[in-house]
């Protein structure tokens, strides 16, 4: 019997093998992936799960303090990239005499499944508000071209929040008065904490008619950031803040920078509560623009022309020229107290009372 002895050429047989080694490697890889798709799909399941249970029990819990909230309808999608609640025409409602409702065409409520502590949200839209009054009812119609926030629970409390708007309207259907904001971003952090740090962007806003300003209703841009002292405790608006006040509470300006033509004022500086409510306050600024302030005060008839012509003069003294050498500037101190405004010692403006 003669055996077939031929000799293998290992480079043909290394040939022959490679498909099947790559077969093998594709094989392996598709049935991992297969697992993986598999376990995320079901971690997706129970972070959605969680995740409308959560928003069930915080609905309960609002109840329990005589909030109801209600909807028309909810959906879940997003997978896989987010679990995603739509939520059609959310109503808020505190039937009490010093309460109110909110409604709105559409919220959506988003979070990442690797990242449950940070709730993303998105109010954009169509809005109502009404105000219980002793006098009657105030409703309030709004529209946000643009409404997203981003929300960062620290255990069961929120930690942080970051709010922006673009193009955001409110009507005041009982007085026929609108309010404008082109631009705003809103960063609070350390909301639990005793200091809560917040940074404030304001473009182009137009304060309604009924805010009688000697500067007119717009301003070009606000920006501060600062912190606030004290905490806050739910209640009525007004109880709220007396009790911020009685334990302390300041807001604290690191940075201020307000552009209301013809005025502009740079600096820092703090405000709170006096005994009867009303804000007090005490800066170091950089302001420019003063004298046409000064002027607009007059010619709307709220300082006399003696008061006018002996703060120009007064405040002339302190005048600078900024480094383009083209505007003047004065840094002086603002304070407010008793309802009036003082630069350094010379008496501005008397403000009328805030009610809360």
């Amino acid at each position: 019997m003669i055996e077939n002895t031929l000799p293998i050429d290992p480079d043909k047989d290394a040939e022959l093998k490679a498909p099947i080694r790559r077969l093998k490697w594709a094989l392996i890889v598709i049935f991992a992936l297969a697992a993986l798709s598999l376990v995320y799909s079901g971690w997706w399941l129970i972070v959605a799960s969680k995740f409308e249970k959560s928003v069930d029990i915080w609905i309960e819990q609002q109840r329990d303090q005589g909030i109801l909230i209600t909807y028309k309808k909810r959906s879940r999608t997003g997978f896989p990239y987010s679990v995603q609640l739509t939520v059609l025409a959310p109503h808020l409602e505190k039937p009490n005499q010093i309460g109110g409702s909110w409604s709105s065409e559409t919220l959506k409520l988003s979070l990442k499944p690797w990242a449950f502590n940070t709730l993303e949200f998105d109010l954009s839209g169509q809005h109502q508000w009404k105000l219980n009054k002793q006098t009657g009812v105030q409703t309030f119609e709004g529209n946000a071209e643009k409404w997203r926030g981003i929300v960062v629970l620290k255990g069961s409390v929120v930690d942080q929040a970051i709010v922006s708007l673009f193009d955001f309207e409110i009507n005041d259907l009982s007085a026929n008065d609108t309010f404008q904001i082109t631009e705003t971003e809103i960063s609070l952090r350390d909301i639990s904490s005793d200091v809560l740090s917040f940074k404030i962007r304001i473009r182009d806003m137009e304060m309604p008619e009924r805010v009688q300003s000697p500067l007119g209703r717009n301003v070009r841009h606000i920006d501060a950031k600062g912190d606030v002292t004290g905490r806050f405790q739910m209640g009525r608006w007004s109880d709220v803040l007396a009790s911020w006040r009685d334990g302390g509470g300041t807001v604290d300006f690191k940075s201020l920078d307000i552009d209301y033509p013809p005025l502009r004022i740079r600096g820092d500086g703090t405000l709170a509560l006096d005994s009867q409510m009303q804000p007090v306050g005490a800066f170091a600024v950089k302001a420019g623009g003063v004298f046409a302030t000064i002027d607009a005060l007059y010619n709307k008839g709220l300082i006399p022309i003696g008061t006018s012509f002996a703060t120009k003069i007064a405040l002339g003294v302190l005048s600078k020229k900024s480094e383009d050498g083209k505007n003047s500037y004065l840094d002086m101190s603002l304070t407010l107290q008793d309802r009036t405004f003082y630069a350094g010692t010379l008496k501005l403006l008397k403000l009328a009372p805030t009610r809360w």
